[in-house]
């Protein structure tokens, strides 16, 4: 007879509900709603939940939190009527406050006891969150017309309330919309007292922690953003996901049930944690962030951030930052989320047989993108890279991926990369995406390309324009202009190739894919990357 039942959840549509408007500060709103809505310590706190007896996974009780954080959870509960009526009740609750977005839950019951029980009970239950959520129809809003107004930030909503944001802006605004905007001031507020935050300042040396005292400002956008980036206007999108997490989730369920199944996900949330801050600190490390007063005279300073958090979920992590910091940001997190991981689960005695890695994608491109299109581009990004990845080769490597756009539009990865980085024989002007420990070398020899001093760029256009049409012409064209360059410069230049392996048939290299032959070159990453790396003033 079955003893215990599991719970698990997911919100449907996630990036769809966080991502409905443009302006930052509504979609801070959103991914702290959604937070408040399935976070642990926000679930047992919940008087919507008290009657379930929900406590932390190291307390007893009638249904005990193997983990919950960032729209997903699974929960341990004792009774099967109350596990069902709990999902019920999850559900109801998060569409009823959120309006427009939706949560599946699901319960199984556990037949047996042991790993092996549990391990086939999360199986069951991940398959029946899966059928679900495919049943579900997505919510969409229905448009309107004669004098119904909409809302001034979604458009797609119609207008219920007035609100007056920080910097005295008169709006009219959709209920789902003014609540995304009073959370996100909460979470300002809040944000000095944050693990995150009190983490990010612990990593700074301690001659600049003071810099960073005080409350972040609540109406910064990506043009506060682009404004502190070199070169100026630009932002990068960063978008991180861990590699084989479903595999290893598996395998620690298998080994010790779901204790093990805490463990996990505990240590996959502290790793993004962890990584996130130490890599923000370490890029930031000598900067001083400005202050910035709001129109009411009496309000404290505030200070403005070279970067945004806007999610932080298990091993999922999606942020903005200034542009020459969007690429070293991204590596950094990917190559230290691994061990951080593996870290936690050693001090907890929890054993992974492979190592554990992280892939990311990251968009650089001008701050009047809309943030929208700069994630779903990043989200591209990030499969492409996760596509490149063999899980059984690239075991513990994750791969890199970026796209850096200086025109107006921002077009589908794909179409950018047949339109501008592949000849008419079918050489590639591009090894995009990269190994996360080749991306390192990348990003180092871009480094100190961008500190010689005659390396200008004029010079490297000249190069830049060389890859086009045909691989036959771009070699002799990319000769022609480095034979222009001083002997120190066509040095450097060599060397660098030579490190991305694109020197056995400069400036390409030969690869067998799939059967096929194929010449690429890393030469135009190598150029893009220069204008996007810090300066030595930073």
């Amino acid at each position: 007879m079955s003893q215990s039942h599991l719970v698990l959840f997911d919100a449907d549509h996630i990036k769809d509900y966080v991502f409905t408007t443009g302006r930052l500060k509504e979609i801070r709103g959103a991914s702290e709603m959604v937070r408040q809505l399935t976070d642990e310590t926000q679930l047992c706190a919940s008087a919507v939940f008290a009657a379930y007896g929900l406590t932390p996974w190291e307390s007893p009780g009638p249904a005990r939190i193997i983990y919950a954080a960032g729209g997903a959870g699974a929960i341990l509960f004792a009774d099967g009527a109350r596990a069902q009526a709990f999902c019920q009740d999850l559900e109801g609750n998060y569409q009823r406050q959120t309006r427009s977005a939706t949560l599946s839950a699901v319960t199984v019951s556990i037949e047996g006891i042991g790993p092996v029980a549990e391990l086939d009970a999360q199986r069951q239950g991940a398959r029946a969150l899966a059928r679900r959520k495919a049943s579900k129809p997505q919510i969409r809003a229905l448009p309107g017309g004669g004098l119904l107004r909409f809302g001034d930030s979604d458009r797609l909503h119609p207008a219920e309330v007035q609100l007056l944001d920080p910097d005295d802006q008169l709006l009219v605004l959709s209920e789902e919309t003014a609540r995304k905007r009073k959370l996100s001031f909460d979470f300002r507020r809040a944000m000095a007292d944050s693990p995150f935050w009190e983490g990010f300042r612990q990593a700074l040396p301690e001659r600049q922690r003071e810099n960073w005292q005080g409350l972040p400002r609540e109406s910064q956008d990506l043009n506060t953003i682009g404004t502190k980036s070199h070169p100026s206007g630009y932002v990068a999108f960063i978008h991180l996901d861990g590699d084989s997490v479903g595999s290893a989730l598996r395998e620690v369920v298998r080994k010790g049930g779901f204790a093990a199944y805490h463990r996990f996900s505990q240590a996959l949330d502290t790793a993004a944690q962890t990584a996130t801050a130490q890599a923000l600190a370490t890029a930031y490390q000598n900067h001083v962030p400005s202050r910035h007063r709001p129109r009411q005279s009496q309000a404290e300073l505030s200070i403005e951030l070279p970067f945004e958090l806007i999610t932080i979920g298990g091993d999922d992590v999606m942020l903005v930052c200034t542009a020459e910091h969007g690429l070293g940001v991204a590596r950094m997190i990917s190559a230290q989320f691994g061990p951080l991981v593996h870290s936690y689960l050693d001090a907890h005695e929890v054993r992974l047989e492979h190592p554990l890695s992280a892939s990311v994608g990251v968009v650089i491109a001008h701050a009047s993108m809309p943030i929208v299109q700069l994630q779903e581009r990043a989200r591209e990004l990030l499969k492409n890279a996760k596509h490149q990845r063999d899980p059984k080769r690239d075991v513990g490597i994750g791969f890199f991926d970026f796209q850096i756009v200086t025109t107006p539009a921002l077009d589908q990865i794909k179409l950018l990369r047949q339109q501008g980085y592949q000849g008419n024989d079918g050489a590639e002007f591009t090894r995009r995406p990269y190994r996360c420990d080749h991306a390192e070398t990348l990003l180092r020899q871009a480094q100190i390309l961008r500190h010689m001093p005659d390396f200008s760029g004029s010079k490297r256009t000249d190069l830049y324009n060389a890859c086009a049409e045909s691989r036959m012409q771009a070699t002799l064209d990319v000769l022609t202009v480095s034979l222009r360059l001083r002997a120190a410069e066509r040095t450097v230049l060599l060397h660098a190739l030579h490190e991305l392996d694109s020197v056995s048939y400069f400036p390409f290299t030969q690869e067998y894919a799939g059967g096929q032959l194929r010449f690429r070159t890393a030469l135009l990453d190598l150029l893009e990357v220069v204008e996007f790396t810090p300066g030595e003033t930073q």
